[in-house]
């Protein structure tokens, strides 16, 4: 099945940048490894370029692994230990992407060497979707592969449920997550999964079943920073933030998917510890807790506000994304804006929850 869109340049810099949707990141970002003996990275970020050099990087074999994760069981990954994804909106039957160049800049395609096979798996469920340019993706049960620009390391991940439409895949191409051997599993019918995806953007809490943690636990500590005194950040020091346009009472996000993008959200695991000590996720004994979505996954909250990243924070102990827009803002303990709590009450009217616009739309935009 021929792809007809047009290879776009990757970019590069957001996969070095862009932070963990999350509660586990790597210290160090490192470029995305290719599923091809490491060979296809350099045409992988250039996208662009000499196109004899790139069919050469592209012609050693493709190898996949079927590894075991402790908490999705069986998913599939390249050679490199880095997890492959698939895609709700894409189809396997037939073979059909749906991720366009804005979305490739985070979802880089894993592409195809002159072989494709996975050890521990069945190699004839493996498979090419090819591109207009002739270029192939590789595709597993029909369904295209692809990396997440947020994992830095091999063995993370953090591009499961992203969306709730982007899964580590089985062996067999189906989601890891709820593969259980059974046949006809519902995200494989396309028009299932996009309902939900639709359903999933139209309201911001109240969960929809059994609570879908992230991998780990989530960590937060307070850190003194010279200028803004006490600030939360995660356990590996990288900064979280608050935006002006959620609400805290009660806790709902206006953070849409272009503004994830550039501010992805902290997620919840299942346990979680503060400066060393762990509390619970109600907020009786913190101001720690959670804002529950639709599909079960929960984005932590602190004093009410919803806590992100910042994209643009490169490495821990930046903070880059202080006054972003004049929307954005570190925070203290209380959840309260560090710049400006000094016990005096003075972010008194943003601590209301008076955010811009209908939170429960995800809309509103600006400020990113």
């Amino acid at each position: 099945m021929r792809r007809t869109k047009k290879l776009m340049p990757l970019a590069v810099g957001l996969i070095a940048t862009l932070l963990l949707a999350g509660c586990q990141n790597g210290d160090d970002a490192e470029s995305l490894n290719p599923a091809s003996d490491g060979q296809q990275s350099e045409a992988e970020q250039d996208g662009y370029g000499d196109e004899s050099k790139k069919k050469s990087d592209l012609a050693s074999p493709t190898k996949l692994k079927v590894k075991e994760d402790a908490e999705l069981g069986q998913i599939v990954v390249d050679d490199k230990g880095f997890t492959l994804y698939r895609f709700d909106k894409d189809t396997a039957d037939p073979p059909t992407s749906n991720c366009d160049a804005e979305c490739e800049q985070k979802w880089p395609p894993v592409w195809a060497g002159d072989e494709v096979t996975i050890e521990g798996g069945d190699n004839s469920r493996t498979g090419t979707l090819e591109w207009e340019n002739g270029q192939e993706q590789v595709t597993l049960g029909g369904w295209p592969l692809y990396y997440y620009a947020g994992d830095t390391a091999p063995e993370q991940t953090n591009g499961d449920a992203m969306g709730d439409a982007w899964w580590a895949v089985s062996p067999s191409g189906k989601k890891a997550k709820d593969d259980n051997g059974a046949e006809g599993e519902s995200g494989d019918e396309g028009a299932a999964a996009e309902e939900q995806n639709s359903a999933a953007g139209g309201d911001n809490g109240g969960g929809g079943g059994e609570r879908q943690w992230s991998p780990g636990t989530t960590v937060l500590k307070t850190k003194k920073d010279d200028k803004l005194g006490e600030i939360i950040v995660d356990g590996e020091g990288r900064t979280l933030y608050r935006f002006d346009k959620d609400t805290a009472d009660p806790p709902a996000t206006n953070c849409d998917a272009e503004c994830e993008e550039k501010w992805p959200r902290l997620m919840a695991g299942k346990d979680v510890v503060l400066d060393g000590q762990k509390v619970k996720w109600d907020g009786s004994d913190s101001e720690i807790g959670l804002l529950e979505f639709p599909d079960g996954s929960c984005q932590v909250t602190l004093g009410g506000w919803p806590l992100y990243y910042y994209a643009g924070d490169e490495k821990a102990g930046d903070i880059k994304g202080e006054g972003v827009g004049d929307v954005w803002w570190t925070v203290n303990a209380t959840g309260k804006r560090a710049k400006d709590d000094d016990g005096s009450g003075a972010d008194a009217s943003a601590d209301k929850g008076e955010g811009g616009g209908d939170a429960k739309s995800y809309g509103g935009g600006g400020g990113y």
